[in-house]
């Protein structure tokens, strides 16, 4: 039994597990809703129930990429299409499973390859607009599948086409957001992509397109090429639109506002207060010490400036994979590990800091750190990892990331009040004699 088989069985076993009694009433779900039992409800509903536990969850997930791989589709289709694949053909499975009392995780998969084949596809011609060069009026440079336009080229050929379809009262409105979101962009980018989701095609779209933008920056350097920027995201913009063009020559678009900010409310406070409301003081007062300009040559403080700084990079990346190794750059610069077993000391440090007595945190932080610094290695060696496998990492330890920075901030005081290091050989010493014992009497301070 291969990879893909094995997971599928796996799913389907953690599925089965969750099944409620047979004649179960309202009650039993009512109670089932109330316990927030661990796991994930499924995006397709499954005979009585549409719950799987994490087990089932990540069997599926994987299951899913295993699929892609198998089909040689992993650029092209996305990994919640064939999750939705694989669902769909577990719940069209069922009337046959029902008859001859198995599951069969090989029909599954048949049917979900059929169902990854049947996934509508988007070719056509993307733009991507791109902050360039502003005093460049003629650019016309055709480059493999793409085109570099300027602004005044890219609406000679192209604004008529647009604004009939503007004629069209449901396109109306779009058209007048494209318009108006375009006129800030000097040129374009035109790739033509064909066989992908509209989510794949666009991502690839802009992938390509930064292939052209990187060799000009690598012939004119970064001091001339700093400013060059793709929108659709990769610039801080409150409205967005986009537009691309069918095989048969028609402005298809799409258009989101924001970002405005987070979705907290008005009763964020409370919240915070809630969460992390008794560690509040020493955050304060740590941010005293940052304003205070003293200390300047403390490797306590050089430490938290830089965390804190990668930490708000991490939030700030627009690449997933970056923005794991930001993170995990964060944890390195608390957790002053020797050179030496990286990936099992900063697991390690960080399940100290921030199991807070709790051992069963702590093991959790522990394979969460450990398995989110293999993906890291994986990404800065160059092998890839995908997507899917990196932002599970991210959000498996984010779940944790503010027990283990409040951890270490205490220990850091501690450190300070008690011994006031000058050097970072010796804060090293220190934090590495502090951080076990803090985990066992975290009201050590």
């Amino acid at each position: 039994m291969g990879e893909l088989e094995q997971q599928v069985d796996v799913y389907l076993g953690e599925w089965l597990a969750e099944l409620p009694p047979a004649d179960t009433g309202r009650e039993w779900y009512r109670n089932f809703m109330e316990s927030k039992k661990p796991g994930a409800f499924l995006e397709v509903s499954i005979g009585p129930t549409s719950f799987v536990n994490w087990a089932g969850h990540r069997a599926l997930d994987r299951a899913a990429d295993l699929l892609l791989e198998k089909l040689g589709e992993q650029r092209r289709v996305s990994h919640g299409s064939a999750r939705r694949a694989l669902l769909e053909a577990h719940k069209d499975h069922i009337p046959k499973a029902l008859k001859t009392n198995t599951f069969s995780e090989h029909a599954i998969i048949r049917r979900a390859i059929v169902k990854v084949g049947q996934v509508k596809r988007a070719n056509g011609t993307y733009v991507l607009p791109v902050v360039f060069a502003p005093m460049a009026k003629t650019t016309d440079l055709k480059f493999g599948p793409m085109q570099l336009l300027s602004a005044k080229v890219f609406r000679e050929r192209y604004d008529e086409v647009i604004e009939n379809a503007g004629q069209n009262e449901d396109e109306g409105r779009f058209v007048e957001r494209w318009q108006t979101y375009s006129k800030d962009y000097d040129h374009f980018i035109l790739v033509a992509i064909e066989n992908h989701e509209y989510g794949q095609a666009r991502i690839v779209a802009r992938e390509v397109a930064e292939l052209l933008l990187n060799l000009i920056r690598l012939a004119f350097r970064f001091g001339h090429t700093d400013d060059i920027r793709i929108g659709d995201g990769f610039i801080w913009e409150k409205l967005r639109s986009s537009v691309y063009f069918d095989t048969h020559g028609s402005p298809q678009f799409a258009y989101s506002s924001g970002p405005w900010g987070s979705i907290l409310e008005d009763n964020w406070t409370q919240l915070l207060n809630d969460r992390v409301g008794h560690h509040q003081a020493i955050v304060a007062s740590l941010a005293g010490w940052f304003a205070s300009g003293a200390d300047a040559g403390s490797p306590i403080l050089e430490r938290l400036r830089y965390a804190s700084a990668l930490i708000a990079e991490t939030y700030s990346e627009p690449h997933d994979r970056i923005r794991l190794v930001r993170l995990i750059s964060a944890l390195e610069a608390l957790a002053l590990l020797p050179r030496e077993e990286k990936a099992h000391g900063l697991a390690l440090h960080s399940a100290w800091a921030g199991g807070w007595g709790e051992m069963d945190v702590a093991n959790e932080i522990y394979d969460a750190v450990r398995g989110a610094y293999l993906v890291r290695n994986q990404i800065v060696h160059g092998d890839g990892p995908p997507e899917s496998l990196v932002m599970q990492a991210f959000h498996r330890l984010e779940k944790h990331l503010g027990r283990i920075w409040l951890g270490m901030l205490h220990i850091y005081v501690l450190i300070y009040n008690r011994d006031r290091p000058k050097h970072i050989r010796q804060l090293r010493r220190l934090f590495g004699k502090s951080v076990e014992t803090f985990f066992w009497n975290p009201d050590m301070l």
